[in-house]
């Protein structure tokens, strides 16, 4: 549709409804974050901004002009902490690829941008997809543009149901756990490192530690050899945790921010 040529019920133009909606959308954050501002505002709308953007994508549907949202704005503006576009598409055919968006999409701007992913469409009639189609997006997500790796599934449910035996192939993909990632436009500062103490005996390392108040999350590491990884992230409450021993072991803050001490 060319731009300005529809005209809805209600008398009002797409470019009057997209001021609308903008504004709902600018105000929406201004006010989470005067209320709580380490909360993540995010929003998941239609995974193709407009049809021929980028060059060779096809959709039947034209969000920006009919449904009057104009989301690659806000993601430019800065009108939210991480956007979750609909990227409910196989990798191919072309017209519709799952990495030839995410690639756009992380071209526009400099917050997250966390695709959704189609994990309710395995085995399913619409396209057929098996679980390796999810596990390649995952990877294709964790290589394509330098903003914030991340993704969302849609849904648990076919987590839970292990629809297509896709959970048993995400314990290859899901191999330690990840904290979310920071916002630095909020806050960037770090909190204090917290006090740390530990005791080895048959069972393991018993590590305890002490945070300030500004911790929300503690990530435990360990290393073995020359390799570290993340054993566990707790709640700050939890106090302490034990652990198979280790060569060295590393505690870690993280306030509600997703700073790291």
């Amino acid at each position: 549709y060319p731009s300005g040529s529809l005209t809805f019920a209600d008398g009002k133009s797409p470019a009057e409804r997209r001021s609308y909606v903008d504004g709902f959308v600018s105000n929406l954050y201004s006010a989470v974050k005067r209320q709580k501002s380490w909360v993540r505002v995010g929003i998941s709308p239609f995974g193709i901004w407009r049809p021929g953007v980028p060059a060779g994508i096809e959709a039947g549907l034209d969000s920006y002009e009919q449904l009057a949202g104009d989301s690659r704005k806000w993601l430019k503006n800065g009108w939210l902490d991480y956007l979750a576009p609909q990227l409910y598409w196989r990798d191919s055919p072309q017209k519709q690829s799952f990495s030839t968006l995410l690639t756009w999409w992380r071209q526009q701007g400099s917050r997250p941008v966390w695709p959704g992913i189609a994990t309710e469409r395995i085995g399913g009639s619409e396209d057929h997809r098996p679980a390796s189609e999810i596990t390649n997006q995952i990877d294709l997500s964790r290589k394509i543009g330098n903003n914030w790796n991340g993704h969302i599934h849609w849904s648990a449910k076919s987590l839970v149901t292990n629809r297509g035996g896709i959970s048993t192939k995400l314990a290859g993909t899901y191999t330690q756990p990840a904290a979310v990632p920071p916002m630095p436009w909020i806050s960037n500062k770090a909190p204090a490192s917290p006090g740390v103490s530990a005791g080895v005996s048959a069972n393991g390392t018993f590590i305890r530690w002490e945070p300030d108040g500004n911790t929300s999350k503690i990530a435990v590491q360990a290393r073995n050899g020359g390799t570290w990884r993340t054993v566990q992230i707790s709640p700050v409450g939890s106090k302490g945790i034990t652990i198979p021993r280790a060569d060295a072991i590393a505690v870690t803050a993280i306030d509600r921010f997703g700073n790291a001490s």
